[in-house]
């Protein structure tokens, strides 16, 4: 008998364990980039089915130079992908690697993931550099985006 119970204590470990460790990849339903310094701006969005990028030159008066395409789904599945390894609920303590943007020494960039229930991760960092468990992410968005 106890045998019986040490494995149902067993499976219902390995089972919370295997859920609460990563998200399901139906949970993330947006991704995105945004970078800025004091005279332009660029945001990529990406969600299931579609990709926009707005790029913004403050030096110029001209409106925002805005693309939208389709998200081909395996673009799709490599962004959620490149989350596999990380916890959402971790990224908010995830730190930058650098903080020149605090004086103008680089550009605002962060991330944000939105999940199915509504629930945001935010993570800040200079440049496109952003602390090491994202960078499969933003290796995703950079190759999407055409860079």
């Amino acid at each position: 008998m106890p045998s019986k119970e040490l494995a149902l204590s067993f499976l219902i470990v390995v089972f919370v364990v295997v859920n609460s460790s990563a998200q399901q990849e139906s949970d993330v339903t947006r991704v995105e980039f945004n970078s800025g310094t004091r005279t332009q701006r660029q945001q990529v969005i990406l969600t299931p089915d579609s990709i926009r990028i707005i790029r913004e030159d403050f030096r110029v008066d001209q409106t925002p130079d805005v693309t939208d395409r389709a998200m081909p789904s395996n673009e799709w599945q490599n962004v959620i992908s490149s989350l596999k390894d990380v916890r959402l609920t971790e990224i908010k303590n995830l730190q930058s690697p650098s903080m020149r943007r605090t004086f103008d020494g680089a550009a605002h960039g962060s991330l944000i993931i939105t999940t199915r229930n509504g629930d945001t991760y935010t993570h800040g960092f200079d440049d496109e550099q952003p602390h090491r468990k994202l960078r499969g992410l933003m290796n995703a968005i950079q190759r999407i985006r055409g860079k």
